[in-house]
């Protein structure tokens, strides 16, 4: 088996804390009749730079534009945890940096990210809000209106009117909720798109067809990232390629004194080939095919590590019919691979950041601890980076306040610690076994009439780790106080019932084991009562603190 498969068995259990980090909120949250209301906490001067990306600042008003709608759009899909829309503000901050990147990635490849193309694309999105603003405001809208620009439409004039309200306002409350940093990114990602379309449709002729269906058998030698460091880990590869090369011994016995791959006793054989490209890293497989028989390839540097590669046999599997449609069909399969591998490409050269620095320690340390869920190579190392990450955090807090005091750093900027940052960093800390820290900080959030931040599944949290230092007691009121906020989250309950059993109480268990029952038979009743839509899961926190939950 390759490492570049086992990846992603590791990588699932590398989705520590990220929930929502690949989700990309883009517009929306406009279409309330009198625009949506944003209780989330933003900090600090809205043209205050937070972070510099190549130099190219990033203020803290589009981070606010982008992280109001981020929210909204999360409120609107049933979100309400602290927990959760601590997530929702890592993959705000996480977007706003790599569109930067992209936006210098696509001026590269001269698409056009001028003014008058972004505004263009703003008109657009705000005629699409106004238009349905208008359906909620008239209820029906028929085929010759809905073509009737609303700010011209007369209905729809009257009926703002009616609740003293104008188009002109309508609009300029659209306007101010639409990111334009978001809208430039969704630009460069469409233009870089259609580049890469364009070339990888020239880039495949006849001959690539035929070549397709050619089976690489090879034998690997993969040395793992992170056992020591990358210049020894070179030094190592180019010695078992001088060794291979000179027949001093054969490369399958190299492979068992020296691969990390779990099948090395065989050399790690694999037949490479078109369908099967996701075995090896595109960077490999480009090389593989383009050996001759018995070749050795020089160490091969990939994200996971360094392949060595032999080529023991190719086999030619063209079909017995090879006509215009199977050739079409194969082309199109090709073109399709190609253009993942040169997005691949592109994602690479979005993490080719040369400096970035951040004026805001939160969004250091939300950005710190998604690139170490994303590039850990175990999850040993992930813990270990976590655990800097941390550390870092808790010394930048602490710089911060002394520097309140201090003459000699007037230009210190004070920063309070979110409620979205402490539970970010709880989770964190109870992921990487510092459970003590954890419960010190959940403890202030979720427990006691001081509570910052009540919420169910951070309560829940609380009680795991009580049970884990085994004071079983307070695990069982955070577990209660759970059940409590829970509402009509099912999954949250189920994991209650568990919770209840690992620590003796069926009769707690069997008590929630009744409230899901009860609940799944109001959600029906709900469903059927409002045709099919679900209700709402916004009782995780029955009495946000104004300012501090969303």
């Amino acid at each position: 088996m390759s490492i570049y498969t086992m990846r992603t068995k590791f990588g699932a259990g590398l989705k520590i804390i990220l929930f929502f980090i690949a989700v990309i909120f883009v517009l929306g949250a406009f279409w309330q009749f009198g625009g949506p209301s944003i209780t989330g906490r933003n900090r600090g001067s809205s043209d205050e730079v937070i972070v510099k990306v190549d130099g190219v600042e990033i203020s803290r008003s589009a981070f606010n534009a982008k992280w109001n709608t981020a929210m909204e759009n999360a409120k609107q899909q049933g979100v309400i945890s602290l927990m959760a829309f601590a997530d929702v503000r890592t993959s705000t901050i996480v977007g706003l940096i790599q569109g930067t990147r992209l936006q210098q990635i696509a001026a590269d490849m001269g698409v056009d990210l001028s003014q008058s193309k972004v505004n263009a694309e703003i008109e657009k999105v705000v005629t699409s809000a106004l238009k349905s603003n208008r359906k909620i405001a008239l209820g029906t809208v028929d085929k010759d209106e809905e073509k009737t620009d609303p700010r011209d439409d007369k209905k729809y004039i009257q009926s703002l009117s009616d609740v003293k309200r104008t188009v002109k306002m309508q609009e300029d409350e659209i306007r101010s909720r639409v990111p334009e940093a978001e809208i430039k990114a969704n630009l460069a990602q469409q233009g870089i798109i259609e580049k890469i379309k364009g070339a990888c449709e020239k880039e495949i002729d006849i001959q690539s067809v035929k070549d397709s269906y050619k089976t690489f058998s090879i034998h690997q030698i993969f040395l793992q990232k992170g056992k020591v460091s990358d210049a020894q880990l070179l030094t190592k590869g180019k010695e078992i390629v001088k060794e291979a090369r000179a027949g001093t011994k054969d490369f399958v016995s190299l492979a068992i004194a020296n691969s990390d791959l779990p099948d090395k006793a065989k050399g790690s054989p694999l037949d490479y080939s078109s369908e099967l490209s996701y075995m090896l890293p595109p960077e490999v497989g480009k090389i593989v095919v383009g050996l001759k028989v018995g070749q050795i390839t020089d160490p091969i540097k990939t994200d996971f590590g360094t392949y060595i590669v032999q080529l023991v046999s190719i086999k030619d599997k063209l079909p017995a019919k090879f006509d215009t449609k199977t050739i079409d069909a194969r082309k199109k399969m090709l073109v399709q691979n190609l253009q993942m591998t040169k997005v691949r490409d592109i994602q690479k050269q979005m993490d080719d950041i040369k400096t970035i620095e951040f004026k805001d320690n939160e969004f250091k340390f939300l950005y710190d601890v998604y690139n170490v869920t994303r590039k850990a190579t175990s999850m040993q190392d992930a813990n270990t980076q976590l655990a800097k990450a941390c550390s870092t955090f808790e010394s930048d807090f602490k710089l911060n306040q002394a520097a309140d005091k201090s003459k000699d750093k007037k230009d210190e900027v004070k920063q309070g610690l979110s409620d979205f940052a402490k539970a970010k960093y709880a989770q964190v800390l109870a992921q990487i076994g510092q459970t003590q820290k954890a419960i010190t900080i959940l403890s202030q959030m979720v427990m006691g009439a001081g509570a910052t931040s009540p919420s169910a599944d951070m309560s829940k949290m609380l009680g795991d780790l009580f049970v884990q230092n085994k004071e079983i007691d307070k695990a069982v009121k955070c577990y209660q106080d759970a059940s409590d906020m829970a509402r009509f989250d099912i999954n949250l309950r189920k994991s209650l019932v568990d919770g209840y059993k690992k620590i003796g109480r069926n009769d707690l268990a069997a008590a929630e084991t009744t409230l899901i029952a009860k609940k799944e038979s109001d959600i029906k009743i709900w469903e059927k009562k409002n045709k099919g839509s679900a209700p709402a899961l916004p009782g995780q926190n029955p009495s946000p603190v104004p300012g501090q939950m969303p």
